[in-house]
C-alpha cells in the first residue's frame, strides 16, 4: 500500500509542476510563440499537452520507484530529481514568461545535464525507474533541438 500511495503522490506532484508550467506558458503560447520560426519537426500544439502529461506521469512513477528502493544513493538521486523538476518550471518561465529563447536554452542545457545524471544513477540503482524516466530524457534532447533551432532562426 505504501508503494501505491507514493506513486500517486509523486505523479500528482509532477502533474502539479506541469500545471504550473502550463499556466506560465498560457498567454505567450498564443501571442508570442506563434510568431517564432520553428523547425519543421515541431509537433502541433496539442501533441505537447498529451506528451507532457504522459511524461509527468512516467517521471512521477520513476521517482516513486526510486523512493521505495533500499539503496543509499536515493539520498542523492531524489534531490537531483527535485532540482531537475524545478528547472523544468524555470525553463517555462525563461522561455515563455520572459520570452527569452537564449535563457530558456541555457536552463534546458542544465536541466538536461541533471536529467542525464539522474538517469545514470537510476541505471545503477533502480533500472525499472530508469525505464520510466527514459522517454522524458529523450524528449528533453528533442526539446534542446527545438529550442536551439528557434534560437538560431529568430
Amino acid at each position: 500500500m505504501k508503494r501505491f500511495v507514493s506513486i500517486i503522490v509523486s505523479v500528482a506532484l509532477c502533474l502539479i509542476v506541469g500545471f504550473v508550467s502550463q499556466r506560465i506558458q498560457m498567454e505567450p503560447l498564443h501571442s508570442w510563440y506563434p510568431l517564432l520560426n520553428k523547425s519543421s519537426l515541431t509537433p502541433p500544439g496539442w501533441v505537447f499537452s498529451v506528451v507532457w502529461t504522459l511524461l509527468y506521469v512516467l517521471i512521477g512513477i520513476s521517482a516513486a520507484l526510486l523512493y521505495n528502493s533500499h539503496g543509499v544513493s536515493k539520498r542523492v538521486l531524489l534531490p537531483l530529481f527535485a532540482v531537475q523538476l524545478l528547472l523544468n518550471v524555470l525553463w517555462s518561465y525563461c522561455f515563455f514568461g520572459m520570452q527569452s529563447i537564449l535563457l530558456g536554452l541555457a536552463v534546458l542545457f542544465i536541466l538536461l545535464v541533471l536529467a542525464v545524471a539522474y538517469f545514470i544513477g537510476l541505471l545503477w540503482m533502480e533500472r525499472v525507474a530508469a525505464f520510466f524516466f527514459l522517454p522524458y530524457l529523450l524528449w528533453l534532447f528533442f526539446a534542446v533541438y527545438l529550442n536551439t533551432y528557434m534560437l538560431i532562426f529568430n
